[in-house]
């Protein structure tokens, strides 16, 4: 109130802070197996992924303004990856589906941002894709030949090979046999 009696009405203006970043969930389908010694899963091809982002801290979250994904491969099989599969920034809902078609390494990498510029770490993970079945080689009885009222002794085992159309040739990029027991 000044000093003619004018008064100025009530100027009350809310706020609303979000100083969180965005955050990202990804799943991986069937099939997988996680490796304790590589600390990666192993897929096939037929592996469905999914991330998503989304911005939920409710209710300052401002909303996902931008979302990353990028995916390589390592195409000669010495441990680095070295070819960019894909690159690029995901659109409205915020969620990539995806399969890794080619077997051996590969680097999967993506963060969000909001709109208010909060970033979320990035993530990295290692993935290994392996497509080839094992193979089982029968030893005993050599070429198949037994006489009918013996017994029959059956020598086998099994390996794990990369596949023929694989610029991978050696086990870097085979699973392996889970359990490798006699049977």
């Amino acid at each position: 109130v000044d000093a003619l009696g004018n008064q100025n009405s009530a100027d009350i203006e809310l706020f609303k802070v979000d100083s969180t970043p965005p955050e990202s969930v990804k799943e991986i389908g069937d099939p997988k197996w996680w490796d304790e010694e590589l600390e990666l899963w192993w897929v096939s091809s037929d592996t469905q992924f999914t991330i998503t982002a989304v911005d939920q801290k409710e209710p300052c979250a401002v909303g996902v303004e931008k979302f990353y994904v990028k995916i390589e491969w390592d195409s000669d099989c010495d441990g680095e990856v070295d070819t960019v599969l894909f690159d690029d920034e995901i659109p409205e809902p915020y969620q990539y589906n995806f399969t890794l078609d080619k077997e051996c390494l590969h680097k999967i990498t993506w963060h969000v941002i909001d709109k208010l510029g909060n970033t979320e770490e990035t993530h990295v993970q290692y993935h290994k894709v392996d497509n080839t079945p094992p193979e089982v080689f029968i030893i005993k009885p050599v070429d198949g030949f037994y006489v009918y009222w013996d017994p029959i002794q059956i020598v086998a085992f099994a390996q794990d090979f990369a596949s023929e159309e694989s610029s991978c040739k050696g086990e870097e990029c085979v699973v392996g046999i889970e359990d490798g027991a006699q049977c």
